[in-house]
């Protein structure tokens, strides 16, 4: 019986310099591939690329974060992942987004911010050192008041509120002067909701108060002169929250403030950064930073 042929020994080495070329190649890498397949394929893990700068410098934009993938009860002061619900006046958002804040204030609380100091129940809260205030962004926008949520409140990113953060149960009197504060929201819990007149109905029935069906919350960016949150669209639910940010197991820039705007769009083609732009920027120092 003929023997196999014996492959030369040079072909073995090529074979193993490419493979141990290939490994070195890809050890830097090794935490993003390993955490990315974790996410996928470990039940109550998942992991989350961060596409904004609203929560700097606790979470930075091109972080990658491994979460706990439970919906828990939120809790003060924690970072919380959920389902974005909308734009102030969107019921829905033009597409499925989940976004990152920092808890403030839960169901039942009333939530104040004056002069950037955010208070709770009537008590100035201390923040977390991770709250920032860029000065890029220290004037505040001529149009801050007509974004801001509730619509025509006339609250602003500094002084916002005070407003009680819905609870289940609780009854809101509805009126032509109120119709714009709560229109959206109640469409959101699933109603429709009209008016004619000075008579507001709700799912066809004329209605003088509402009674909210669920629990929710106000967060916001540590990021504060430059995040888009409860402070601009709204309450957040309990049950559109889908976990916590654990740790991140990988860090890179993905954008560039090349247009000197102060925010590096990853999205914008001439901001978003390259292969190896990045592989040279990788933030190796926040490897495995746990998020408070």
């Amino acid at each position: 019986m003929p023997s196999e042929p014996l492959l030369p020994r040079r072909r073995f080495r090529t074979r193993y310099l490419v493979l141990g070329g290939a490994l070195l190649v890809l050890l830097p890498f090794s935490p993003l591939l390993i955490f990315g397949l974790v996410g996928l394929v470990v039940p109550g893990v998942k992991t989350y690329l961060v596409p904004t700068s609203a929560m700097e410098s606790a979470i930075f934009l091109g972080d990658y974060l491994v979460a706990s993938a439970e919906q828990a009860m939120p809790e003060r002061g924690r970072v919380i992942i959920f389902k974005f619900p909308g734009l102030r006046d969107q019921v829905m958002p033009d597409l499925p987004q989940h976004y990152m804040e920092r808890c403030v204030a839960i169901a039942g609380d009333t939530v104040q911010i004056r002069d950037n100091v955010v208070w709770v129940n009537g008590k100035p809260q201390q923040p977390p050192a991770t709250v920032t205030f860029d000065s890029t962004f220290a004037a505040l926008p001529s149009d801050d008041a007509t974004r801001s949520f509730p619509n025509r409140s006339g609250f602003t990113r500094n002084n916002w509120g005070p407003m009680r953060v819905p609870q289940k149960g609780d009854l809101i009197q509805l009126g032509p002067e109120t119709m714009d504060t709560w229109r959206i929201f109640i469409r959101r819990e699933g109603h429709q909701v009209e008016r004619m007149g000075a008579t507001i109905s709700i799912d066809g029935r004329p209605a003088t108060s509402y009674q909210i069906e669920r629990d929710y919350c106000f967060g916001l960016g540590d990021n504060r002169w430059n995040s888009m949150d409860s402070r601009y669209w709204g309450f957040i639910p309990y049950d559109a929250i889908v976990g916590r940010p654990v740790f991140v197991y990988w860090s890179w820039p993905t954008a560039a403030d090349r247009n000197k705007d102060g925010i590096p769009n990853p999205y914008a083609p001439e901001e978003a950064l390259s292969l190896w732009e990045r592989i040279a920027a990788i933030r190796w120092g926040r490897m495995f930073r746990s998020i408070e």
